[in-house]
């Protein structure tokens, strides 16, 4: 746009030097090759930035830009979007088979193809033994059908084991 905007000044500032030139240039014998010039003038100011190549009209490139920039911010809120739902999905099904949870954390990439893959899943609550722990990840794992790590955790953080 400024490379418009500097054609377009340029172009001004030589329509008011012509004018001047043509108000002191006197009547008669010189009028009708002044008009002349100023036509080619005219002409020349107008084609010179075509012929040169300065006009970069950078609409493309903006655009792309734009289109990459809004492409990045519809994947992340697509990732944390489902972030959540699968931790409610998560938690549903558990209180289902009647497993209270404290805390569940899902963590997800996206792949180079711009799909979403769960890389982790992280539960903790009070659980009171190693089956309890096991079987709170082959729920996850057979209803839901992730094959992401379940790391399965007492509310204190201690991991008996994953």
């Amino acid at each position: 746009m400024s490379t418009l905007a500097d054609i377009i000044l340029s172009f001004c500032i030589s329509l008011v030097a012509i004018g001047l030139i043509s108000i002191l240039i006197p009547a008669g014998s010189m009028e009708k090759p002044m008009k002349m010039l100023t036509g080619i003038t005219m002409f020349a100011l107008l084609i010179t930035p075509f012929v040169k190549g300065d006009i970069g009209f950078d609409f493309l490139n903006q655009t792309k830009n734009q289109t990459q920039e809004i492409q990045k911010t519809s994947l992340k809120r697509a990732l944390a979007l489902s972030q959540s739902q699968m931790e409610l999905a998560i938690k549903e099904l558990l209180y289902k088979n009647g497993i209270q949870v404290d805390e569940i954390g899902v963590y997800m990439d996206i792949s180079e193809d711009n799909s979403i893959i769960i890389s982790q899943i992280s539960i903790s609550s009070n659980f009171k033994s190693q089956e309890e722990k096991q079987v709170v990840k082959n729920i996850i794992k057979q209803e839901l059908g992730v094959e992401a790590e379940v790391e399965v955790t007492d509310k204190g953080g201690v991991n008996n084991g994953t």
